[in-house]
């Protein structure tokens, strides 16, 4: 029901706003961003503190449907702020969303924002990828204070030739691990509300993953059941790891879900015939 309430308010705004979209001025504002340290940001320090990267950018939302992206205009406190400068119209509130996504989109009276945390992240040693961890901040000034979406899930694997790891869980409430979620605020306090309808029940890193080093997922906080971690090989020989275990992510949280070795006899071929 909640679903379907959320549709529907969202057709209605965006055709009218389509039947009914007046021009406005735009002037060019600039906003100072700070990062929640409790979790995770766009990439980790040696400390697991969090911090921009060089060229990251933002979805900034003044009273539209869609967004503008914001550009990094400057970075300092060894990365751990940043100034982001764009054209928008001006508003009373405003609302923004790490990393920059054209296709986000806000609607209704309490602001519920769709995006999304990529089903497919770039593998990265000792971190997670640039413009992965979907992050949000509100505002009513110059001043952002983002707060993540997601958690972290991190893993270490001893093996050799490993191109990709696939985590699959069902949430046991109906959520996703990653895809696409709505989300927004109750006065001061984020609600999540990812759904195995419009996410996806996996997450895969893509790239080379170095024995012995630490890797991170970045999911959507829930608890999940009938977890399966699945390592591929240059080869396309798969090496499964399962547990009955329940695991609780929780929201800016980072959670280490164990150290996988992987010998050569390990290896199975992804279809046996």
């Amino acid at each position: 029901m909640f679903r379907r309430i959320i549709l529907t308010t969202a057709s209605a705004v965006l055709l009218s706003a389509c039947a009914n979209n007046p021009v406005q001025t735009t002037s060019i504002k600039t906003f100072n961003a700070v990062l929640e340290q409790d979790g995770t940001r766009t990439s980790l320090g040696s400390d697991l503190s969090v911090r921009w990267t060089e060229g990251d950018a933002i979805t900034v939302f003044s009273g539209q449907p869609s967004g503008t992206t914001f550009e990094m205009a400057s970075i300092s406190d060894n990365g751990m702020t940043a100034s982001f400068q764009g054209e928008i119209p001006s508003s009373s509130i405003y609302y923004a969303i790490y990393p920059a996504q054209e296709k986000a989109t806000i609607f209704g009276d309490n602001a519920t924002i769709c995006a999304s945390i990529p089903s497919v992240q770039p593998a990265k040693a000792g971190s997670f990828a640039d413009n992965v961890n979907l992050s949000i901040s509100k505002t009513d000034s110059d001043q952002l204070y983002f707060k993540n979406v997601g958690g972290l899930l991190g893993f270490t694997a001893n093996g050799t030739d490993i191109v990709s790891a696939m985590l699959s869980a069902d949430e046991k409430d109906g959520g996703a691990l990653s895809g696409d979620c709505y989300f927004g605020y109750s006065g001061d306090d984020l609600l999540i509300f990812p759904s195995e309808e419009y996410g996806r029940k996996n997450v895969t890193l893509e790239g080379a993953i170095k024995s012995g080093d630490k890797y991170y997922f970045v999911v959507y906080p829930g608890t999940y059941q009938n977890l399966k971690l699945v390592f591929t090989n240059s080869k396309g020989e798969v090496a499964e790891f399962t547990t009955d275990n329940e695991l609780t992510v929780g929201r800016a949280t980072c959670t280490n879900i164990g150290t996988f070795n992987i010998s050569a006899d390990r290896w199975r071929p992804l279809n046996p015939s």
